[in-house]
Protein backbone atom coordinates (compact mmCIF):
# COMPACT_ATOMS: atom_id res chain seq x y z
CA UNK A 1 0.00 0.00 0.00
CA UNK A 2 1.40 3.36 -1.03
CA UNK A 3 1.40 5.71 1.97
CA UNK A 4 -0.37 9.04 2.07
CA UNK A 5 2.22 11.81 2.33
CA UNK A 6 1.76 14.97 4.36
CA UNK A 7 4.12 17.79 5.25
CA UNK A 8 4.22 19.98 8.31
CA UNK A 9 6.70 22.72 9.12
CA UNK A 10 9.02 20.30 10.91
CA UNK A 11 8.20 16.87 9.49
CA UNK A 12 7.50 14.86 6.38
CA UNK A 13 4.89 12.26 7.34
CA UNK A 14 4.08 9.03 5.53
CA UNK A 15 0.74 7.62 6.68
CA UNK A 16 0.11 3.89 6.41
CA UNK A 17 -2.97 1.91 7.42
CA UNK A 18 -2.01 1.39 11.05
CA UNK A 19 1.20 3.37 11.57
CA UNK A 20 2.97 6.56 10.52
CA UNK A 21 6.61 7.35 9.73
CA UNK A 22 7.78 10.89 10.47
CA UNK A 23 11.03 12.23 9.06
CA UNK A 24 12.44 15.48 10.51
CA UNK A 25 13.17 18.17 7.96
CA UNK A 26 16.53 19.88 7.78
CA UNK A 27 16.78 23.65 8.18
CA UNK A 28 16.68 24.34 4.41
CA UNK A 29 13.51 22.27 4.06
CA UNK A 30 11.96 24.14 6.97
CA UNK A 31 12.80 27.48 5.36
CA UNK A 32 11.12 26.43 2.13
CA UNK A 33 8.00 25.35 4.02
CA UNK A 34 7.52 28.44 6.18
CA UNK A 35 8.54 31.10 3.63
CA UNK A 36 5.08 31.37 1.98
CA UNK A 37 3.47 31.97 5.37
CA UNK A 38 6.00 34.65 6.33
CA UNK A 39 5.55 36.33 2.94
CA UNK A 40 1.79 36.35 3.47
CA UNK A 41 2.19 38.34 6.70
CA UNK A 42 5.07 40.53 5.49
CA UNK A 43 7.68 39.01 7.79
CA UNK A 44 9.98 37.19 5.40
CA UNK A 45 12.91 38.93 7.12
CA UNK A 46 12.28 36.53 10.06
CA UNK A 47 12.93 33.44 7.94
CA UNK A 48 16.45 32.65 9.16
CA UNK A 49 15.60 33.21 12.82
CA UNK A 50 12.41 31.14 12.72
CA UNK A 51 13.90 28.25 10.76
CA UNK A 52 16.95 28.12 13.05
CA UNK A 53 14.78 28.04 16.17
CA UNK A 54 12.52 25.38 14.68
CA UNK A 55 15.48 23.18 13.77
CA UNK A 56 16.99 23.69 17.22
CA UNK A 57 13.69 22.87 18.96
CA UNK A 58 13.22 19.72 16.86
CA UNK A 59 16.73 18.54 17.66
CA UNK A 60 16.20 19.19 21.35
CA UNK A 61 12.93 17.26 21.34
CA UNK A 62 14.63 14.28 19.72
CA UNK A 63 17.37 14.32 22.37
CA UNK A 64 14.75 14.50 25.14
CA UNK A 65 12.85 11.54 23.68
CA UNK A 66 15.94 9.40 23.24
CA UNK A 67 17.05 10.05 26.82
CA UNK A 68 13.63 9.59 28.42
CA UNK A 69 12.45 6.36 30.01
CA UNK A 70 8.77 7.25 29.66
CA UNK A 71 6.88 4.11 28.55
CA UNK A 72 6.61 4.32 24.78
CA UNK A 73 2.94 3.40 24.79
CA UNK A 74 2.24 6.95 26.00
CA UNK A 75 3.94 8.20 22.81
CA UNK A 76 1.90 5.95 20.46
CA UNK A 77 4.66 3.31 20.65
CA UNK A 78 7.30 5.64 19.27
CA UNK A 79 10.45 3.97 17.95
CA UNK A 80 13.47 5.52 16.27
CA UNK A 81 14.42 4.06 12.89
CA UNK A 82 17.96 3.71 11.60
CA UNK A 83 17.61 6.57 9.11
CA UNK A 84 16.65 9.08 11.81
CA UNK A 85 12.90 8.86 11.20
CA UNK A 86 10.42 7.76 13.86
CA UNK A 87 7.59 5.27 13.67
CA UNK A 88 4.38 5.58 15.68
CA UNK A 89 1.05 3.84 15.77
CA UNK A 90 -1.60 5.60 13.74
CA UNK A 91 -3.94 7.12 16.31
CA UNK A 92 -7.07 9.29 15.98
CA UNK A 93 -6.40 12.86 17.06
CA UNK A 94 -8.43 14.35 19.87
CA UNK A 95 -9.94 16.67 17.27
CA UNK A 96 -11.34 13.64 15.45
CA UNK A 97 -12.55 12.11 18.71
CA UNK A 98 -14.26 15.31 19.91
CA UNK A 99 -16.14 15.66 16.64
CA UNK A 100 -17.91 12.38 17.44
CA UNK A 101 -18.39 13.00 21.17
CA UNK A 102 -21.19 14.51 23.22
CA UNK A 103 -20.44 16.90 26.09
CA UNK A 104 -20.30 14.14 28.68
CA UNK A 105 -17.65 12.19 26.79
CA UNK A 106 -15.78 15.36 25.85
CA UNK A 107 -15.62 16.34 29.51
CA UNK A 108 -14.17 12.93 30.41
CA UNK A 109 -11.53 13.19 27.69
CA UNK A 110 -10.61 16.71 28.80
CA UNK A 111 -10.11 15.43 32.36
CA UNK A 112 -7.79 12.71 31.05
CA UNK A 113 -5.84 15.25 28.96
CA UNK A 114 -5.39 17.57 31.95
CA UNK A 115 -3.95 14.73 34.02
CA UNK A 116 -1.83 13.47 31.14
CA UNK A 117 0.02 16.78 31.02
CA UNK A 118 0.98 16.37 34.68
CA UNK A 119 1.91 12.75 33.94
CA UNK A 120 4.41 14.04 31.37
CA UNK A 121 5.77 16.44 33.99
CA UNK A 122 6.61 13.40 36.10
CA UNK A 123 9.12 12.45 33.39
CA UNK A 124 10.46 15.98 33.05
CA UNK A 125 8.60 16.57 29.77
CA UNK A 126 6.34 19.51 28.92
CA UNK A 127 4.26 19.92 25.75
CA UNK A 128 4.61 23.63 25.19
CA UNK A 129 2.04 24.45 22.48
CA UNK A 130 -1.21 23.22 24.08
CA UNK A 131 -2.38 21.98 20.68
CA UNK A 132 -4.61 19.45 22.35
CA UNK A 133 -6.71 18.84 19.25
CA UNK A 134 -3.81 17.89 16.94
CA UNK A 135 -0.82 16.89 19.09
CA UNK A 136 -2.65 14.33 21.23
CA UNK A 137 -4.70 11.26 20.44
CA UNK A 138 -6.82 8.63 22.14
CA UNK A 139 -6.07 4.91 22.40
CA UNK A 140 -8.83 3.05 24.21
CA UNK A 141 -9.47 5.30 27.21
CA UNK A 142 -5.94 6.69 27.36
CA UNK A 143 -4.40 9.89 26.03
CA UNK A 144 -1.18 9.63 24.01
CA UNK A 145 1.22 12.25 22.69
CA UNK A 146 1.31 11.88 18.90
CA UNK A 147 3.37 14.96 18.04
CA UNK A 148 6.36 14.72 20.39
CA UNK A 149 8.46 17.38 18.64
CA UNK A 150 7.02 20.41 20.43
CA UNK A 151 8.26 19.54 23.90
CA UNK A 152 10.78 20.91 26.35
CA UNK A 153 12.53 19.61 29.46
CA UNK A 154 13.03 23.08 30.92
CA UNK A 155 11.16 23.47 34.20
CA UNK A 156 11.49 27.25 33.98
CA UNK A 157 9.49 27.16 30.74
CA UNK A 158 6.67 25.31 32.50
CA UNK A 159 6.71 27.86 35.33
CA UNK A 160 6.53 30.68 32.81
CA UNK A 161 3.51 29.06 31.16
CA UNK A 162 1.81 28.54 34.52
CA UNK A 163 2.32 32.14 35.59
CA UNK A 164 1.01 33.45 32.27
CA UNK A 165 -1.68 30.75 31.98
CA UNK A 166 -0.58 30.32 28.40
CA UNK A 167 -3.27 27.71 27.77
CA UNK A 168 -6.15 30.10 28.56
CA UNK A 169 -6.93 31.10 24.96
CA UNK A 170 -10.04 29.78 23.28
CA UNK A 171 -8.32 29.85 19.87
CA UNK A 172 -5.87 27.10 20.90
CA UNK A 173 -8.47 24.36 20.87
CA UNK A 174 -9.62 24.14 17.28
CA UNK A 175 -13.24 24.05 16.25
CA UNK A 176 -14.20 20.64 17.59
CA UNK A 177 -15.07 21.82 21.12
CA UNK A 178 -18.04 24.05 21.81
CA UNK A 179 -17.66 27.14 23.97
CA UNK A 180 -18.93 25.38 27.08
CA UNK A 181 -16.34 22.61 26.75
CA UNK A 182 -13.52 25.09 26.06
CA UNK A 183 -14.50 27.00 29.21
CA UNK A 184 -14.52 23.71 31.15
CA UNK A 185 -11.06 22.80 29.82
CA UNK A 186 -9.56 26.16 30.77
CA UNK A 187 -11.13 26.06 34.24
CA UNK A 188 -9.77 22.54 34.86
CA UNK A 189 -6.34 23.56 33.62
CA UNK A 190 -6.32 26.61 35.89
CA UNK A 191 -7.17 24.38 38.86
CA UNK A 192 -4.65 21.64 38.06
CA UNK A 193 -1.63 23.17 36.34
CA UNK A 194 -0.24 25.10 39.28
CA UNK A 195 3.22 25.74 40.68
CA UNK A 196 2.32 23.55 43.64
CA UNK A 197 1.41 20.62 41.37
CA UNK A 198 4.54 21.15 39.28
CA UNK A 199 6.73 21.07 42.37
CA UNK A 200 4.99 17.90 43.50
CA UNK A 201 5.38 15.87 40.31
CA UNK A 202 8.23 17.30 38.19
CA UNK A 203 10.67 14.48 37.30
CA UNK A 204 9.09 12.28 39.99
CA UNK A 205 9.03 9.30 37.64
CA UNK A 206 12.25 10.03 35.76
CA UNK A 207 14.81 7.19 35.80
CA UNK A 208 12.35 4.84 37.47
Amino acid sequence: MKPERKEGWQMIVNIYEDYVVKRPKNKKQMEKTILPYLESIGRENELEERASKMAEDTGRAIRILKASDIPRGHLANLTFLKDGAIRQDRVPTLDEVFQKSDDERSRSIIDKYIEFITFLWGYGIHEKTYKMHSNFGLVGDGIVLIDPFEITDLRKKVLEDIRKRKWAKDSRYGESLNKKMVAYLIARANETWTEERLNEVWERDKNG
